[in-house]
């Protein structure tokens, strides 16, 4: 500990290690402790601490309740701005209920000052904008909801082939230089949630910096600064063990605080495998007997404490709202091991998984999800949302996963035989999957059309896609040619199916006009062939 020396008195506070939770978490930067950072520090000084929350700045407070109302644990008392994208829900703690003997008026209020006085069994407690809790303690809530609602990336292949619901735990394992931090920043600036959770768990000091100092430019796609809706905990891997062991829990804590407002909340922990460093460092301090690879034997058990604080919950108190978490894990296996415990702890916890390839990571394509081993338990559970943007989306995904499994199956007979040597519609298979790697799967993040794609425009694009196919198919078995002579007689429907990932805008809210005129033309062309 930084500052302490022998001799030194020491007080027991007889409380858990808690976190501050008030106004001011957004757009802010903590240790695993929750000592502030500076934007442009990736280690605090030492010896040196500083109060999470700024005890100076004021806030703009409006009360949501008057003199003489009933109030209890969960009851929201007023509200603040906290910034352009958030507002601050205040809520009364859990250990408060009475009836309000008093309540400020609105105006501008330090974090410090009491805001309310609540009077239960002739005694009376006030209340102000800062609640205590402790990081290892879930909140509580009112009732456990079944999760329905799409948790958007603008990722196709994660969007549209291995969905996860908001509410549920994702995992997206892979070795160094597959873009984890890339999705996982992406995800933070364009999902479709309310509040981020940034936790960064054992980066080297020069890119946590590096990262800290890039994210203050980042922007929404209403374009505002991305920071106002991101809280983020960061630790570099010369910190202590025990802040990057806290630094899961306090980003927990801070999203379920928010989760209890009623907002949408990601929880992205990057990554998960040196946080279970850091637990198989004090396991080893303490004299553990080490398990599997030197981990501790309830690594297991650690990791399904983590990610069951994601879920789709009732909040406890009025008025009646609803708040999800969805986790976010990141799993920076060594060389993409599948066999690290940390890895198959994490497969079995996972939702939904995100499997990185190092090899479509060397050709670049990005995203680098290896379509083959990852999956989706998501799907039973968003049945409705996908069918509301298009009723044979399911069928679609089916349809176009088939053709990649095809192309796979058929890769050892091309490397035999060649391609020439095959029946036309194998290779028009192949030509029409190999369309569905590089056309709709891979993106370009430095494109504004391209960085992030909506569900109805991948809509559109697979439909194109496969109906080219179906019509194709047909024209083989009609006899009109080989698949050649189909192909160049199509062309310029081919590069008009094509062209429609080049269309800047989002389908559920602009004019889907040219997607039509781009299927009639489709249709045209292979009508003329007959």
């Amino acid at each position: 500990m930084a500052g302490v020396c022998v001799g030194d008195p020491v007080k027991f506070m007889r409380k858990p290690f808690t976190v501050e939770l008030g106004p001011g978490l957004l757009g802010s930067v903590f240790d695993g402790v929750q000592r502030p950072l500076k934007p442009h520090e990736a280690v605090p000084p030492r010896g040196v601490s500083f109060a999470p929350l700024d005890r100076l700045k004021k806030w703009t407070f409006r009360p949501t309740v008057q003199v003489g109302e009933h109030i209890t644990g969960g009851d929201i008392f007023g509200r603040v701005q906290e910034t352009p994208l958030v507002e601050h829900r205040l809520m009364l703690p859990h250990s408060l209920m009475g009836t309000v003997t008093w309540i400020a008026a609105p105006g501008e209020y330090t974090v410090e000052q009491r805001l309310i006085e609540v009077e239960f069994q002739g005694k009376c407690l006030s209340h102000g904008m800062i609640t205590e809790w402790p990081m290892r303690k879930q909140r509580p809530s009112r009732d456990q909801l079944e999760p329905n609602t799409l948790l958007t990336t603008g990722f196709r292949v994660l969007d549209a082939f291995f969905p996860c619901a908001q509410g549920f735990a994702c995992a997206m394992p892979g070795a160094c230089g597959c873009g984890k931090s890339t999705i996982t920043y992406n995800i933070a600036r364009y999902s479709n949630v309310d509040v981020v959770v940034f936790v960064i768990c054992g980066e080297r000091s020069s890119d946590l910096s590096d990262f800290l100092y890039g994210i203050q430019y980042a922007r929404t796609e209403t374009a505002e600064p991305a920071t106002s809706k991101i809280c983020i905990v960061a630790n570099s891997c010369n910190m202590q063990p025990a802040a990057v062991e806290g630094s899961i829990y306090t980003g927990a804590a801070i999203a379920e605080y928010y989760r209890d407002m009623g907002y949408r909340v990601a929880l992205v922990a990057d990554s998960t495998s040196r946080w279970a460093i850091a637990l198989q460092d004090i396991a080893s301090h303490l004299g553990e007997i080490p398990s599997d690879r030197g981990y501790p034997a309830y690594l297991k058990n650690e990791l399904s404490k983590f990610y069951s604080r994601a879920g789709r919950v009732q909040c406890i108190g009025s008025p009646v709202r609803e708040g999800t978490i969805t986790v976010v894990g990141s799993v920076s296996a060594q060389g993409g091991d599948p066999t690290d415990p940390v890895f198959t702890a994490t497969l079995e916890l996972a939702h939904a998984f995100w499997a990185l390839d190092t090899r479509l990571a060397q050709r670049r394509h990005y995203p680098s999800v290896n379509w083959t081993r990852s999956f989706t338990h998501c799907l039973v559970h968003l049945d409705s949302w996908l069918r509301g943007v298009d009723e044979d989306f399911i069928s679609m995904r089916e349809q176009a996963l088939q053709l990649l499994r095809s192309e796979e199956e058929l890769a050892e007979t091309v490397a035999a035989v060649g391609k020439d040597a095959l029946p036309d519609s194998t290779k028009e298979i192949l030509a029409i999957a190999r369309c569905v790697r590089e056309f709709f799967l891979q993106q370009n993040i430095f494109n504004t059309y391209d960085k992030f794609c909506t569900l109805s425009k991948a809509a559109w694009m697979l439909r194109a896609l496969l109906r080219y196919h179906d019509l194709a198919q047909h024209a083989l078995v009609r006899g009109h040619g080989n698949w050649a002579a189909v192909h160049r007689a199509t062309d310029q429907a081919w590069t008009a199916v094509t062209h429609v990932k080049y269309q800047d805008f989002d389908l559920t809210t602009s004019d889907d006009t040219h997607f039509k005129q781009v299927m009639d033309d489709l249709e045209e062309a292979f009508v003329t062939l007959d």
